[in-house]
């Protein structure tokens, strides 16, 4: 709905150019060539408007969604900075021993970054909870409970589905936590369900930790390596 303002504005200046053209008609005395060039206006406003609308939008479109992916960009690096790598390195314990896996996720392969994470994504990845890992896992990501619900808010988090996938797998866990206690009171039921949940979390881990990688090393190459630095001190 227009605003009353705007309405007003409309009124104004089509009588403007209505006055316009009736001084043209007065003054030349030429109404049949005064509705010729109108005509020729009005026909080249579904040209204008094709070019505003198509072209202009498309090119201002593609200006935001960088600058939307950009944003997002930043909202997965800091998770990562601030827990993502810790969370990773905490589950990558729980991993039974698969060189395939870690020489697609290390990039010691011929695979492109779509093959690698089509990779990880369809790999079975095999995970034994044992209480040491499980408590750290536990503690490091309740204790993230609050900033993880703030990042979650954040609206553009709609346009990148994997990390969205990730918090919500995270949060997942968190009620998992809750509902079945301490590891002393896990069954074995729960263990292989949680060794599901696990296997799903750290799948969705790698995949976006792929991902901010490349975006560090292309947009922050300093702060690349560092951060690789730190992940292969780790190691």
């Amino acid at each position: 709905m227009f605003r009353k303002k705007t309405k007003i504005a409309v009124v104004i200046l089509l009588a403007v150019a209505v006055c316009i053209y009736l001084l043209q008609m007065f003054l030349f005395k030429e109404p049949r060539t005064t509705f010729f060039y109108l005509l020729q206006d009005l026909a080249f406003i579904p040209i204008s408007i094709a070019v505003t609308t198509i072209v202009v939008g498309e090119v201002i479109g593609q200006r935001d969604k960088r600058e939307s992916e950009r944003k997002t960009r930043m909202l997965t690096s800091t998770f990562f900075t601030a827990m993502g790598m810790d969370l990773t390195e905490s589950m990558k314990h729980m991993v039974v021993v698969d060189q395939e896996l870690e020489d697609v996720v290390e990039n010691r392969c011929t695979m492109n970054l779509e093959q690698r994470l089509a990779f990880i994504e369809h790999k079975h990845v095999a995970m034994q909870a044992k209480k040491e890992c499980f408590d750290e896992v536990k503690k490091l990501i309740c204790g993230w409970e609050t900033e993880l619900l703030v990042i979650s808010s954040n609206p553009l988090l709609l346009e990148h589905e994997d990390f969205s996938r990730l918090l919500f797998a995270i949060f997942h866990l968190i009620d998992e936590f809750r509902i079945r206690g301490d590891y002393d009171l896990l069954t074995q039921e729960d263990l292989r369900h949680y060794n599901e949940d696990f296997e799903t979390t750290y799948k969705l881990l790698l995949k976006n930790m792929i991902t901010n990688v490349r975006y560090q090393k292309q947009t922050y190459p300093n702060l690349y390596g560092t951060v690789r630095k730190r992940y292969e001190n780790s190691n």
